[in-house]
C-alpha cells in the first residue's frame, strides 16, 4: 500500500463528503479517509501555499505560491 510522506502529512487537510482526504503542501493527494492509500495525485507546477478548501459542488481550490488558484473537481 503506498501512503503520503511525512512531509506532505504537514499541512493541513479537508476532508470530502466521501470522506477523501485532500492534502499538499507539494504535490495535492487524495487519501483513503479509511487506509490513508493515495487514491490519486495531481502534480503541481508550484509548490500549494494554502489549505485546500472543498466547494459545495465538490470542486478542490488550493492557492498557489505563485498567486494562482488551482481549481480541481
Amino acid at each position: 500500500m503506498a501512503t503520503a510522506g511525512a512531509e506532505t502529512m504537514a499541512a493541513s487537510p479537508v476532508i470530502a463528503s466521501d470522506g477523501t482526504i485532500y492534502v499538499g503542501p507539494g504535490d495535492i493527494y487524495a487519501l483513503d479517509g479509511k487506509t490513508g492509500a493515495i487514491k490519486s495525485t495531481f502534480k503541481t507546477r508550484f509548490a500549494v501555499h494554502s489549505s485546500p478548501a472543498i466547494d459545495t459542488d465538490g470542486t478542490l481550490y488550493v492557492g498557489m505560491i505563485d498567486g494562482s488558484v488551482c481549481a480541481l473537481k
